[in-house]
């Protein structure tokens, strides 16, 4: 009959066999247990249909055909959740109430939120966004030290021309004040909130230095068409 088992719930634990140091808390509960052992389920008809799994911690109410989960080991179930693989193993499962999983993590580690098959280590289905104080870091610095000559946002931002980011380029092999490759294999890192403001700066620097060219090209037009202009007053007198 196992040994050190606990069993809390009309038929919870009712078939085991041979399992040890498990967990059963609600009617039906680990119903189905034969030798699997360290279970702990929480919940009516939580785990029911497990047989043989080791190492499950599920909390909360399944279906009357239970999780699913029959072998399974080492899973973690936070929620309602039914119709899983038999065999599961290692997963994370974070659910509602109503059964609709949340956050989904395989056994290799790659997290799903709003999917239950993440193909990287982070795979969202829906849009992201980030809320927090980083006003002091949007780029508009950028137009306000061209315009204003001064920012209180950033005082140490330097535009630099277009021959100083040339010979930047030749010497570093990026754009000032962007993180290289090299660094990014440094440190093993690449920090997303400062690549977007780097990101957004660079364009807002483009913008000005299109805006520049755009009246030097203005300016051009003008002098052409005056000596356009010039040259077919001469060319009358003749």
């Amino acid at each position: 009959m196992g040994s050190s088992n606990t069993a809390i719930g009309s038929l919870s634990l009712f078939n085991n066999d041979r399992g040890n140091n498990n967990i059963a808390i609600g009617g039906s509960s680990l119903y189905e247990n034969k030798t699997g052992s360290s279970n702990i389920a929480i919940g009516i008809n939580s785990l029911q249909s497990l047989t043989t799994g080791i190492g499950n911690t599920v909390i909360g109410a399944s279906s009357t055909n239970g999780q699913g989960i029959t072998t399974g080991s080492y899973n973690t179930i936070l929620g309602k959740v039914s119709g899983l693989d038999s065999g599961l193993l290692n997963n994370i499962i974070l659910a509602d109430g109503q059964g609709n999983q949340r956050i989904r993590v395989l056994a290799n580690g790659n997290v799903g939120i709003g999917t239950q098959t993440p193909t990287f280590t982070l795979t969202v289905s829906g849009s992201i966004g980030q809320a927090g104080v980083f006003a002091a870091l949007h780029p508009d610095y950028v137009f306000e030290h061209y315009f204003d000559k001064d920012s209180s946002s950033n005082a140490n931002y330097i535009r630099y021309s277009l021959e100083e980011v040339e010979e930047f380029i030749r010497q570093h092999k990026h754009l000032p004040g962007v993180q290289s490759r090299e660094s990014i294999e440094a440190t093993k890192s690449w920090n997303i909130s400062e690549n977007v403001r780097t990101n957004l700066e660079k364009i807002e620097e483009l913008y000005l230095h299109t805006i520049e060219q755009q009246k030097k090209i203005e300016m051009l037009m003008q002098s052409l068409q005056a000596l356009e202009y010039k040259l077919n007053e001469r060319m009358k007198k003749k």
